[in-house]
C-alpha cells in the first residue's frame, strides 16, 4: 500500500499514483489467478493425452450396425474408468476412423502386432484414437 503524507498538492499526485499502482496491482494478481487456474484446468486427468496399449495382436473384431466395432485384443485395453475394458471401441465417423480400422482388419488377418491408443469412453467402452501396426 502507498503511504499518503503532506502538502494537498503532494497529497492529491500521491493519492492517485496509489490508486493507478493498486488498480495495476490487482489486475496483475486476477492475471496470476486466472493463469494458475488454466494450467489447473489443463494438467487435469481431463485433459490427459490418452494412454496406449502395450503392442498386442487383434483376436476378434465385432462390427455392428453404426460403424461401431468393438475391438479384442490378445492383450490388456488400458483402462479410462468405463464400464467394459475388456474391449476398445472404434467408431467409423471419427477423423481416420476407417484407416484405423483398415489398419485393425490387416493385423487380424496377417497376425501382426499392433498399439492401440485410447482417450476417454465412447459408449461404456475405451475409445481408440490411434492405431500403429508392427512387423
Amino acid at each position: 500500500m502507498c503511504m499518503q503524507k503532506g502538502t494537498d498538492l503532494f497529497f492529491t499526485s500521491m493519492k492517485e499514483k496509489c490508486d493507478t499502482a493498486n488498480v495495476l496491482f490487482k489486475e496483475k494478481n486476477m492475471k496470476l489467478k486466472i493463469l494458475i487456474i488454466v494450467l489447473l484446468i489443463f494438467s487435469s486427468p481431463t485433459f490427459a493425452s490418452g494412454a496406449n496399449s502395450e503392442k498386442v495382436n487383434v483376436i476378434s473384431i465385432e462390427s455392428r450396425a453404426g460403424g461401431h466395432h468393438d475391438i479384442y485384443l490378445s492383450g490388456t485395453v488400458p483402462s479410462q474408468n468405463c464400464g467394459l475394458e475388456d474391449r476398445a471401441l472404434l467408431a467409423e465417423e471419427i477423423a481416420g476412423g476407417k484407416s484405423m480400422l483398415s489398419v485393425l482388419l490387416s493385423a487380424l488377418v496377417s497376425g501382426k502386432k499392433v498399439i492401440i491408443k485410447v482417450d476417454g469412453c465412447l459408449d461404456i467402452r475405451p475409445n481408440i484414437v490411434k492405431v500403429q501396426i508392427y512387423q
